[in-house]
């Protein structure tokens, strides 16, 4: 598994690049060592998540598990989850189904399968709130 992260302050955006086979520790570990405590790391800022050259291995147990964490400890202003598989949309969209309506930690999120579709999601809810 590899992680990788770059918060632009001055885009208001935060860009997760996931790849290999992605496990439940894995994702909690790489945000809580990674994202959560980055010196640039503020609560509002936008996310896009890159998932294409990743494989989500995680049970439903655990994606509800996840988002029970993420409600706890992330706050992001808009989310973009990408993806490139059947079988990773499937997982996100439960995750995004089990986080509508209680989400503490999003105003809203979208899945894509286009990276180039999700910028321009994030920068036109950026356009949206100036």
């Amino acid at each position: 598994m590899k992680y990788s992260l770059e918060i632009i302050p001055e885009k208001n955006l935060i860009k997760e690049i996931w790849e290999g086979e992605l496990s439940y520790q894995d994702m909690i570990e790489s945000w809580t060592q990674h994202l959560l405590s980055h010196p640039d790391y503020i609560k509002g800022l936008n996310l896009i998540a890159d998932y294409r050259n990743a494989q989500i291995k995680i049970t439903g147990d655990e994606v509800r598990s996840i988002t029970e964490w993420i409600n706890t400890k992330i706050k992001v202003q808009y989310l973009a989850i990408v993806v490139n598989r059947t079988v990773d949309y499937g997982i996100s969209r439960m995750f995004q189904s089990l986080s509508e309506g209680n989400s503490s930690a999003w105003e809203e999120s979208q899945l894509f399968y286009s990276f180039d579709e999700a910028v321009q999601w994030v920068e036109s809810k950026n356009t949206e709130s100036s």
